[in-house]
């Protein structure tokens, strides 16, 4: 019976995914600086996640009644960084350590995961992929 709920309330959702909002990440990405992601335009009041590996390529992710399409190749990992305010926009900073010895390419993209209750509405989507250089 719940899953038969849960099933109604999915088919009558306004189930979206696209690509929203855009990712910048600033700074040198040398130990002991401050690094920046910042991401504007996305959907207001989502969560955002960073996710972040080091090769460009396609991943489709199936979330139930939602798919995302990432512009990262496998292996990835997602990192938090927040609620987005009611313009749609998230930013975090951090010092870069410095256990890091070498220099890494990594890339990284923004996902955002929002639901609204009037209406019923269900969204997923990514921004722009973004190079950066750590260490």
């Amino acid at each position: 019976m719940r899953n038969l709920l849960l099933a109604s309330v999915f088919s009558l959702a306004s189930i979206a995914s696209a690509q929203c909002g855009t990712l910048a990440i600033t700074g040198a990405g040398t130990v002991g600086t401050t690094l920046t992601v910042a991401v504007t335009g996305t959907s207001a009041n989502g969560m955002v996640a960073l996710v972040v590996g080091q090769t460009t390529g396609t991943t489709a992710i199936n979330l139930g009644p939602l798919s995302l399409t990432l512009g990262l190749a496998q292996p990835f990992f997602p990192l938090p960084l927040g609620t987005a305010d009611a313009n749609g926009n998230a930013s975090v900073s951090f010092l870069v350590p410095a256990g890091i010895t070498r220099q890494v390419q990594l890339n990284a993209q923004a996902a955002t995961f929002a639901f609204t209750l009037r209406p019923f509405a269900i969204a997923a989507c990514a921004s722009n992929v973004v190079g950066f250089t750590i260490g």
